[in-house]
């Protein structure tokens, strides 16, 4: 009985320190919640000037090649995180597949990397790993896909950016950005100029600048969006792991509640039992 109590009264000490580790983790998620909060705000409002840019509406359905951008998190306690990316990743390339469109494959993160070379590799380009404790922002966009275009000349017809979507800390959606080639974001500036409405002065004043400066307007605005795809995958994973802690920390104080009825009954059986002991032996020595 003495080591039943024992074994209680460890397991018990241990559940109550992983209850502490698991406050420690989300107390973290939660301030860096906090403070990705502000500068994920200021980037949808920029976000909001360059999406007019890529209304899908003026895209072609007719597309020979395209190039997928998987976005994933390295860090602790991200496997259902990733595995929707994976997974949503994975039916896009099917997809692709099955309207015979050549494709190539770039992953952000080891762990997507790791899994899609698996099922992937000779659609894989090139991975980025490590990257872990970046703060992303446009000036790092701009240089990723710098690295990604290296020796493509930007001859994809499409790309698309995949990546978990913050909608609150108990719900995040995979997305995929579709992003039109640098021909279809001309065509669509041209289409927006005969719209005739207030816009269309502003496009057509786009038009006239430098074909330089229309090209650098193109990275500029995608690199925008994929800083908006990897911050916003990175809140999103903070969110559901801020989420994952606060049920993890219930259903440990459950186990701690039933763990400390089962100790206090284990310890008083083993008090009874010591005090039967000494009563027994006190009455045979009498």
């Amino acid at each position: 009985m003495s080591s039943k109590f024992r074994r209680l009264q460890k397991t018990l000490k241990g559940f109550i320190k992983f209850k502490d580790v698991l406050k420690a983790i989300k107390f973290v998620s939660g301030a860096s919640l906090a403070g990705l909060r502000k500068e994920l705000n200021s980037r949808y409002e920029a976000i909001q000037s360059i999406i007019p840019f890529f209304n899908n509406e003026y895209y072609s359905d007719d597309y020979n090649n395209a190039l997928v951008v998987c976005i994933t998190e390295d860090r602790g306690c991200c496997g259902p995180h990733n595995n929707n990316i994976i997974d949503f990743t994975k039916t896009l390339i099917s997809f692709l597949e099955e309207n015979d469109v050549f494709l190539k494959l770039y992953c952000i993160g080891l762990k997507g990397a790791e899994n899609l070379r698996k099922s992937h590799f000779k659609y894989v380009l090139g991975a980025l790993v490590d990257y872990k404790d970046i703060r992303f922002n446009i000036d790092l966009s701009y240089l990723i896909l710098n690295n990604i275009f290296k020796g493509t000349n930007l001859l994809f017809d499409r790309y698309f950016f995949v990546f978990n979507r913050y909608i609150s800390t108990q719900i995040q959606k995979v997305l995929a950005y579709e992003v039109s080639s640098y021909s279809e974001f001309l065509k669509t500036l041209f289409n927006r100029v005969n719209e005739k409405n207030k816009m269309s002065g502003f496009f057509g004043v786009l038009l006239n600048k430098s074909n330089v400066f229309l090209e650098e307007l193109y990275q500029f605005s995608i690199s925008l969006l994929l800083s908006d795809c990897l911050s916003d995958n990175k809140y999103s994973f903070l969110a559901s792991r801020f989420f994952a802690m606060e049920n993890a920390i219930q259903n440990v104080e459950e186990l701690i509640q039933s763990l400390t009825i089962l100790y206090n009954k284990a310890r008083q059986e083993s008090i009874t039992t010591e005090l039967t002991e000494i009563i027994t032996c006190k009455e045979a020595l009498s």
